[in-house]
């Protein structure tokens, strides 16, 4: 390697809010330009990481990785054991990592072309999951349908080559978070060249969660972007939480409030977080299933 190694601080908390994504961003901004270097990630203040945000971290470190070597350092007992049991960190023994609560789901970096392995993925490991809300078989469908488009959407739109996800149940909280990031084309180049003038990022995001909005091509006069509407209609209804970061925007749905911001620096493809709430009476289904029932 060439040089004294680049050492990156990682603060005492990294959760999925603007603070936490604009650290994630500011690490991509030191690593960009970085070629045969060690890069060490000093844990040793760090005491609490969103392990869905995971996804996010893995994703901007296989990019460093290409040409360089990457390294942690004074990782907290606790900190580790949440690495392992996510399958985030490998050890010799990581799969005899203790899984207590069967808090995690795991970890994936999924080529772009295996759809339908994520899609089993999030099948066996994400919605059949006994925390979640209880909902109608064909609504379960749909959400799988729309968490697949996402993972297509990386390569259609942002030809990205894998695509990284992780989330985590938090007991105490009575919450589940999922995440899905890729490395590749942002929303707001894609929005830009599609309606033919610049676009902010949080603009451009906000343009593309809109019912019917979509820069891939339209067949046979099928709609596109129905995915993320659906979704936002489940955390308007559930009461969860939804972000999007791409470029330099950042646009964030919680219950039905939807709220924008802008970094410094940009995340270099694009990352969709959901936050479902679990205590949670309700039984849900969609309104055309209600209307057969009439």
């Amino acid at each position: 390697m060439i040089g004294d190694p680049v050492i990156i601080l990682v603060p005492p908390e990294v959760k999925s809010n603007m603070e936490g994504y604009q650290w994630l961003l500011s690490c991509h901004a030191r690593m960009k330009d970085l070629h045969f270097r060690d890069i060490m990630y000093d844990f040793k203040a760090a005491k609490w990481f969103d392990a869905n945000l995971f996804a996010v971290f893995g994703s901007i470190l296989s990019e460093a990785r290409t040409f360089n070597t990457v390294k942690f350092m004074d990782i907290s007992f606790a900190l580790r054991k949440t690495m392992l049991q996510s399958r985030f960190l490998k050890s010799p023994n990581s799969e005899d990592a203790p899984m207590r609560y069967k808090t995690s789901i795991e970890y994936t970096k999924t080529p772009a072309s295996e759809d339908e392995s994520f899609c089993r993925h999030i099948e066996t490991n994400l919605l059949s999951r006994n925390e979640l809300p209880k909902m109608s078989p064909l609504l379960i469908k749909r959400i799988k349908q729309a968490l697949v488009e996402i993972f297509i959407n990386a390569k259609a739109h942002g030809c990205a080559q894998y695509v990284f996800s992780d989330g985590q149940y938090y007991h105490q909280k009575q919450r589940l978070s999922f995440t899905i990031a890729d490395i590749g084309t942002t929303i707001k180049e894609n929005v830009s060249t599609f309606l033919g003038k610049p676009m902010t990022g949080e603009a451009a995001i906000e343009w593309a969660v809109q019912p019917n909005n979509t820069t891939r091509p339209r067949a046979a006069g099928v709609p596109g972007g129905l995915g993320l509407s659906l979704l936002r209609a489940f955390v308007a209804k559930n009461g969860g939480r939804m972000q999007i970061v791409s470029a330099d925007g950042y646009w964030e749905q919680c219950e039905s409030k939807v709220a924008l911001g802008v970094f410094v620096g940009e995340f270099p493809g694009a990352l969709v977080s959901f936050e479902f709430k679990l205590v949670d009476t309700v039984c849900y289904c969609l309104a055309e299933e209600l209307k057969g029932q009439q």
